[in-house]
């Protein structure tokens, strides 16, 4: 029998090599471009990256982070997404599959899966939003619809559909809140859209906890990017990742969290 520590570094790998699509998805999407056609290139050189020169996190380390035809250095953000994506994939296998059962597997499974491309979601969105401070529509569109059979299977739709619409308005109205009082752009009609993505995925109670949560969480961003010189004070900082950040936050220890601010505030 296959031991569990086998199983979750299979998982790892598995996650690693979605990890490394994702970093297609990253690079092309904000493009316009296919991420299915033409295969990996190098952006400087564009020589036609070899299968094991893709191999995740393990390629990287091989070609000691340069390209092999022209020396160019290889961010290192790619193998850091690849291995993001594997721990989350082990998290998110933990969690989920353990709670299978011999009548419910396939429901459960279901529900695994749609975690599953809701955290891909969240890292795509964030890093593209960072980038380039846009939230593509369709990315929204397949979280939105990701997140209605997400609700079906919870039988919790209409309150999905509650939280998709308050979470939405809600960052509308900061949107024209922050353009009157700034007299400039405060927020993207793509956090606004992003919103509504998060709403109907996490049902009322956790996308309130995330809008709280990412307000906090955007300024510490914030912060750290001006401290580290990423971002300068006078540069548009985007409120997408701090948004990944709460709502998988919330996605994934809201019950917790509110149990523990409740028996603070009684405390208090």
């Amino acid at each position: 029998m296959i031991s569990q520590s086998a199983i979750l570094f299979i998982v790892f790998v598995y996650g690693a090599l979605f990890g490394s699509f994702l970093n297609v998805c990253i690079y092309r999407i904000p493009k316009g471009s296919s991420i299915v056609f033409p295969p990996s290139a190098c952006p400087v050189c564009k020589t036609r990256i070899r299968w094991w020169q893709n191999i995740p996190i393990l390629s990287y380390l091989l070609l000691l982070g340069e390209c092999s035809s022209c020396g160019s250095r290889i961010s290192l953000r790619y193998p850091l997404i690849e291995g993001l994506t594997g721990i989350l994939t082990v998290f998110l296998w933990r969690r989920e599959i353990p709670q299978i059962s011999f009548l419910y597997h396939f429901h459960t499974d279901l529900l695994f899966l749609l975690n599953l491309i809701f955290i891909f979601l969240l890292i795509v969105i964030a890093m593209i939003d960072f980038d380039y401070q846009i939230i593509p529509d369709e990315l929204v569109y397949i979280g939105v619809g990701t997140g209605i059979l997400y609700s079906f299977l919870i039988h919790d739709f209409l309150f999905s559909l509650l939280a998709a619409l308050g979470a939405s308005l809600f960052f509308y109205a900061v949107r024209v809140l922050g353009e009157f009082v700034f007299l400039k752009e405060a927020m993207g009609m793509g956090d606004v859209k992003f919103a509504a993505f998060l709403g109907i995925f996490l049902g009322v109670k956790k996308v309130v906890l995330a809008v709280v949560l990412s307000f906090p969480i955007g300024v510490v961003m914030a912060l750290g990017l001006i401290l580290l010189r990423l971002k300068s004070r006078k540069d548009y900082i985007p409120f997408g990742p701090a948004m990944a950040f709460a709502a998988f936050v919330s996605a994934y220890w809201g019950p917790e969290l509110l149990t523990w601010y409740i028996h603070f505030a009684l405390r208090v």
